[in-house]
C-alpha cells in the first residue's frame, strides 16, 4: 500500500495522500476449523489480525474513495493466498471512522491576505502558507459554519514529542501577530486586493 496512488489529481496545496499504519496486532494462538485451539507459540500462523491506519489525505480524495481503494488492496491480496473455502467477506471485516474531511482555504482569499499583511506588518517576515501542520481542529468548524479557516502559531520543530518546546521570545511575537490581525481584520479592515 505504500506505493499505492490514492487520488488521481493532487491538490495544489496538499502532499499526495498516504496511508499510515498506526497498530498491527495478531493472534498467536491457532485454532481447529471448530474452534478448538490447538497450540500457541511463536511458531504459529495467527488466527486473526487487526491492521489500523490513517489516511492522510486531502480535497482530491473522498473517504469513499479512499476504502474502495483499500477494500480492492485486501481483496487481492487475499486471493493471493490461501484460505480454505473461506470467503474474503468472512475473512476482510473492515471497520471505519471519519475525525475529519480536508478543507482548504484560497490563498487569495481576504482572510489569507490579510492574516499574511499583519504577520509581516507586526513581524517583519513573509509567512509561509503550508498545509503540513498535521491535524487541525478547523475540521470541525469548516463543515458546521463553512467558514474559512487560517491557523496561525508558533514554529514546532518538537512538537508533539517529549519535552516539546518554543523559544520564550516566539511566544511574545506570537502575541504581536494575534494582535495585528486583530487590528487589521477587525478594527480597521480594509478592502485587500
Amino acid at each position: 500500500a505504500a506505493s499505492t496512488q490514492w487520488e488521481i489529481v493532487k491538490h495544489p496545496d496538499f502532499d499526495l495522500t498516504t496511508f499510515e499504519v498506526t497498530d498491527f496486532r495478531s493472534s498467536s494462538r491457532a485454532f481447529d476449523s471448530m474452534g478448538k485451539e490447538l497450540s500457541t507459540g511463536e511458531n504459529v500462523v495467527p488466527a486473526t489480525a487487526e491492521l489500523r491506519g490513517n489516511w492522510r489525505y486531502g480535497p482530491n480524495v473522498t473517504p469513499d474513495e479512499l476504502k474502495e481503494i483499500f477494500l480492492a488492496l485486501a481483496r487481492k491480496a487475499y486471493q493471493g493466498s490461501d484460505h480454505g473455502n473461506q470467503h474474503p467477506s468472512d475473512i476482510l471485516v473492515p471497520e471505519w471512522w471519519l475525525s475529519g474531511e480536508p478543507f482548504s482555504t484560497s490563498p487569495t482569499s481576504e482572510l489569507v491576505i490579510g492574516v499574511s499583511a499583519a504577520v509581516r506588518r507586526a513581524l517583519g517576515i513573509t509567512p509561509t502558507l503550508s498545509t503540513k501542520g498535521g491535524t487541525s481542529d478547523g475540521r470541525f468548524i469548516v463543515p458546521i459554519f463553512g467558514a474559512q479557516v487560517v491557523e496561525l502559531g508558533l514554529p514546532g520543530s518538537t512538537i508533539h514529542t517529549v519535552n516539546e518546546h518554543v523559544p520564550v521570545g516566539s511566544l511574545d511575537q506570537l502575541k504581536n501577530a494575534y494582535i495585528q490581525v486583530l487590528v487589521e481584520m477587525l478594527v480597521a479592515p480594509k478592502k485587500l486586493a
